[in-house]
């Protein structure tokens, strides 16, 4: 199992919560699945905390290029393009997939 933390800039396309500030905390087990904790901040929407979020490393190339899936809740999820450093500790993430959404993050593992 690894233990990573995710520090995700947001601009999202959810009501008026725009510009979200998230740290995710998350643990994978060997075939890339976990579940995340997260704790947020917006001016439109406030302060918060989601539990049990499904994560999943959707694919991975021998490259270190791949993708990875988020869910943030019930009907509510983004998909990543991931590149994991050769260092393995480390993973940018990006999402380019989901109109209206724009995140973009570093995983490190802890």
């Amino acid at each position: 199992m690894s233990r990573c933390i995710v520090l995700l800039r947001e601009a999202v396309n959810c009501k008026h919560c725009k510009h979200v500030e998230t740290q995710r905390a998350f643990v994978l087990n060997a075939n890339g699945s976990g579940t995340a904790n997260a704790t947020y901040h917006s001016a439109g929407c406030g302060d918060g905390t989601a539990r049990g979020l499904p994560i999943t490393i959707t694919s991975l190339n021998s490259n270190g290029s791949g993708t990875a899936n988020l869910s943030c809740g019930t009907g509510c999820g983004f998909n990543f393009s991931i590149q994991v450093a050769p260092d393995r500790f480390t993973f940018n993430l990006v999402d380019v997939s989901d109109p209206g959404n724009y995140l973009e993050g570093t995983a490190i593992h802890q």
